[in-house]
């Protein structure tokens, strides 16, 4: 098969009309009906006998046979459902047989609306060799999994091809795919493939366009028994030869369709383990006993020298399976990229006995897939599956495993079972179900294996459930809110597509902690919208008194910028390399840009700028080299050939700008957003210490303005962002005069070599750490999520990196405000987030950071409580503060346990959401915060500790830098 055909569309994407999606639809109908009828005739008056005086047989695989309608036939005309010319001499294939397997698992590798399903389906069924999808009309749903209509293009190899003496053949085409019935009222599947021209599907190089006309039919014959009946034309376009060299190779096509049910459980069993992995990467898998869930031998570990043996575990029950009762299958998986992986998986014996006896000539076959398949098709295609669901899916796995005995129900049910059984009481305890079907007809030898078998791995994964439940409990510090909660925090821009109160709220509940505004694009109507509609999320602890949540909002600045003017007639003008530009401080050229002279907005642009240094524009898209310089104007050489627009950005790489701190746009969204109580502003483009203070300088001014009436209001912290050369050089000024730093890589890489924004962000984030002030590490973390649901294996390892140098915060720009995927972009960045975090608690990761001598006994007798509570295996460290100076504090030493922080301000409370390891919480005490026996019993009413645990308790709070003995630490067992 060949490689790299699945990638590419090489189409445009068709643009149908209403009318043409409905004679699409009518299309597929008038064969399917055309067709049924020709099946119920050939089932009733034929009883299905082929006439071979019509018929030849082309190819045979068991009890399938494909038959070539006879030349005589086809120059007579064949199929009354395929219209032909009457010079048409093509003759008709016909295909019967039977199938081993379920209609529903036929039915579920049948249908492919995504490029990606029709990837996977070709590694299992090997029916073409290359696709794409054009254009989707009717989509799957919950409630018709299998119905699907869809403009397809497929290419097909021709044997000879490899030489160049004939070209591969390909096809546009609509494909149908759903459920019919026949006359009596029997079920019956169908899958229509019928070729259609289009204005944009033009003919491809080295390819020759072909026809086909083609209808499947798929009955549940008996248990474990499908018929097929497959009827059609092909026309490879050619002529007799390329006929009887596509023959063969047409009749391949039709006996693929006996590994559709293979298909169908090979997409399942994927699907299954694709959730068993999400449920052990949030709660961690089960420590299972070295014994064989299969046999009850014991499973020994291997020894230097044991090369063949290979004991694994089943990755259904997580059990231990030893080398003779281990089974492998092969499945596919499609990355990213739509490139294909395959590896083989090992299981328990359960899945092989079951897959081994399932022949449909055995008397009282067991079933060849558990009948949960209907719930699962349905989740394999919609893929968001909710709690309820998942229950019904239980419920349905048991009931069937109970009733008709089905292994696979089980093995599948027994997996499910842990993960739902405490929202369960009503199912008791699995391994006591009493197991119906004793009669005869399941006394066979082999049924009673499948029922030790089973039963055995039933058992056992109970009790590694069970087992493991306490195990979790025991390593709860490491993660104690499960999905709900991330040492390094997530900070998400909320945008068009999420700032609706449902979306922010699905947000929050991913693991959104601080909201940033960019001021850049939003409107003051959109940005008190979004703040509104974040501060009225039900948070984690929600109560009818706790009716408050504590995630913050990030107010980031427009900044100074230079930028060029209008061109003339607001039109796009193209810069050509080699010609000289001018560009000019002179009003006059404000909105006559042309390609020769146009105006920046930055008055000492002449000053600034000497001969042979660089200017970018429209964000370094375009590079100039300044030959001279003159009075207010510049004239530079065009290094490469690009259009550019109106207001484009305009950098000066490593040169010192004098540009004001804030520009008047930027006093007045400062104005609005401490009226709206901000928590943090980001200011864009910060050269130097003194555009720290003047902003803090205006802030104080808009505070005195807003909040005078509340004297002790408390000022949003400034979060200092280095976007360029300038910046980095007076770092250091810049971190003492911040309260934090965003390493904001997209303008700094304009202004830098692209090679340099490594070290600059290790370099920050490094010294971030060194004094305990938080650092956000921002821009295209997540890029292609914008458009794609998964992120490429290049971003997963920048969001990972960021987090194992010690970033507090890590960034989503336009992937949440603007992208595709919103949601899907918070829930994959706390996974990886996840992962880190767990990295950052080995010894060897963590001997990374260096923490200079505490330099007051706060910092002493913090840096001794997180010490403390790592060597005691304290599950939470909890710290009551009110102004949260001792929080952050402790932050700066990067516990390994969260840190619960009890305060009586939500203002702090947010605040602290930027500090790794922090969780603040603000209890409903009246006047006063809690005490530490308080504390603690509100930690364990929150689900974070539980009677044994042991904690580590901060109280206190700055007074002075001499004052750190008013700090108590206390070490407490919960009782």
């Amino acid at each position: 098969m060949g490689k790299g055909r699945f990638t590419i569309n090489p189409f445009e994407n068709l643009a149908l009309t209403p009318s043409n999606m409905e004679d699409l639809e009518q299309i597929a109908t008038t064969l399917v009906d055309d067709n049924l009828a020709k099946y119920e005739h050939f089932l009733s008056v034929k009883l299905g006998h082929v006439d071979s005086t019509r018929w030849k047989l082309v190819k045979s695989k068991g009890h399938t046979r494909v038959y070539s309608e006879r030349q005589e036939r086809a120059r007579r005309g064949s199929l009354p459902s395929h219209k032909r010319d009457a010079t048409s001499q093509l003759p008709a294939l016909l295909c019967l047989g039977t199938s081993v397997g379920d209609l529903d698992d036929v039915m579920f590798g049948v249908v492919s609306p995504t490029l990606e399903i029709m990837r996977v389906k070709a590694s299992y069924v090997n029916d073409l060799s290359g696709a794409a999808v054009l254009s989707t009309i009717v989509k799957p749903t919950l409630e018709d999994p299998f119905r699907s209509v869809v403009v397809k293009w497929m290419e097909l190899d021709i044997p000879l091809q490899s030489t160049g003496l004939v070209k591969n053949r390909d096809y546009v085409y609509v494909e149908a795919t759903g459920f019919t019935h026949l006359s009596n009222g029997e079920r019956v599947g169908y899958h229509i493939l019928h070729s259609v021209q289009f204005p944009q599907t033009h003919d491809l190089p080295d390819r020759i366009r072909a026809n086909m006309s083609i209808c499947a039919f798929f009955r549940q014959a008996q248990r474990n028994a499908v018929d097929i009946y497959v009827t059609g034309v092909m026309d490879p376009a050619g002529g007799d030869n390329i006929r009887r060299l596509a023959i063969p190779n047409m009749a391949n096509a039709f006996l693929s369709t006996l590994k559709y049910a293979h298909c169908g459980q090979m997409k399942k069993l994927a699907w299954v383990l694709e959730n068993r992995y999400k449920e052990s990467t949030q709660n961690g898998a089960p420590i299972p006993e070295r014994i064989c869930v299969s046999c009850a031998k014991a499973v020994g570990s291997r020894r230097l020298g044991d090369f063949r043996k290979s004991n694994s575990t089943c990755k259904l029950c997580f059990g231990f399976v030893c080398n003779a009762c281990k089974f492998q299958k092969k499945l596919s998986f499609v990355t990213p990229d739509l490139l294909l992986a395959q590896r083989k998986v090992s299981f328990c014996r359960s899945l092989r006995l079951l897959l081994r006896y399932s022949h449909p000539h055995e008397p009282n076959p067991p079933p060849s897939a558990c009948e949960a398949s209907a719930v699962f098709r349905s989740l394999q295609i919609a893929r968001d599956r909710d709690e309820d669901r998942e229950k019904r899916a239980v419920f349905w796995c048991l009931e069937r495993a109970r009733d008709g005995f089905d292994p696979m129900g089980i093995a599948m049910a027994s997996c499910a079972y842990a993960s739902v059984s405490s929202s369960l009481p009503c199912l008791g305890s699995f391994a006591d179900l009493p197991l119906r079907g004793t009669s005869s007809s399941f006394s066979s030898p082999h049924t009673k294996m499948l029922r030790r078998f089973a039963l055995r791995s039933v058992q056992t994964t109970v009790r590694n459930a069970r087992a493991f439940n306490a195990a979790a409990a025991a390593e709860q510090y490491k993660n104690p809110r499960g999905a709900k909660f991330s040492m390094t925090k997530i900070v998400a821009t909320i945008g068009p597509v999420s700032e609706s109160m449902d979306m922010t709220q699905r947000l929050t509940d991913e693991g959104l902690r601080i909201m940033r505004i960019n001021f850049s694009h939003a409107e003051y109507d959109e940005a008190a919208k979004r703040i509104s509609n974040l501060r009225a999320c039900r948070g984690v602890h929600f109560s009818d008194k706790q009716n408050f949540n504590l995630r913050a909002v990030l107010h980031d600045t427009k900044g100074p910028e230079i930028r060029t003017g209008k061109m003339l007639n607001g039109k796009k003008i193209t810069l050509e390399k080699g010609k000289e530009v001018v560009l000019t401080t002179d009003r006059a050229f404000e909105e006559k840009g042309t390609a020769d002279k146009f105006y920046v907005t930055y008055d000492e642009l002449a000053e600034t700028v000497k001969v042979g240094d660089t200017v970018l524009l429209s964000d370094g898209l375009i590079r100039l080299t300044c030959t001279a310089v003159g009075d207010g104007e510049v004239t530079c050489m065009i290094c490469n050939t690009e259009e550019i627009g109106n207001r484009k950005g305009v950098n000066l790489p490593g040169l010192i700008v004098e540009l004001p701190a804030l520009s008047d746009k930027d006093r007045r969204d400062l104005d609005f957003g401490v009226q709206h109580d901000i928590d943090f502003i980001a200011a864009s483009f910060i050269r130097k210490a003194s555009d720290v203070h003047e902003i803090r300088d205006f802030v104080a001014q808009c505070i005195k303005k807003h909040w005078a009436h509340e004297p002790s209001y408390i000022a949003p912290k400034i979060i200092s962002k280095v976007e360029n050369l300038e910046g980095i050089q007076n770092f250091d000024e810049i971190l003492e005069a911040s309260d934090g730093i965003m390493c904001a890589r997209g303008d700094l890489g304009v202004e830098v070599p692209l090679q340099k924004v490594l070290t600059y962000q290790k370099h920050m984030v490094e010294k971030c750490n060194a004094v305990g002030k938080p650092v956000i590490v921002a821009t295209q973390m997540l890029e292609s999520m914008q458009n794609n649901p998964r992120p490429t294996r290049a971003e997963v390892s920048d969001v990972g990196n960021a987090v194992l140098d010690g970033a507090d915060c890590v960034m989503l720009s336009g992937e949440s405000a603007q992208g595709k995927y919103p949601i899907e972009s918070v829930s994959t960045m706390m996974t990886v987030i996840k992962e880190a975090d767990s990295l950052l608690l080995e010894p060897a990761t963590r001997a990374k950071f260096h923490f200079a001598p505490p330099t007051s006994d706060v910092e002493s007798i913090v840096s001794s409580a997180v010490k403390t509570a790592d060597e005691m295996k304290a599950q939470l460290l909890i710290v009551l503060t009110d102004t949260g100076y001792t929080a952050r504090k402790v932050a700066k030493y990067k516990p390994t346990v969260p840190v619960m922080c009890f305060t009586q301000s939500k203002k702090v409370g947010r605040q602290l959401q930027i500090h790794r390891g922090l969780y603040p919480v603000v209890p409903v005490v009246e006047d006063r915060r809690p005490t530490t026996a308080e504390a603690i019993v509100h930690a364990k009413n929150l689900g974070w500790i539980v009677s044994g645990d042991r904690v580590v308790v901060l109280s206190g709070d700055k007074l002075s830098d001499d004052l750190g003995k008013q700090i108590v630490l206390r070490v407490a067992d919960v009782a």
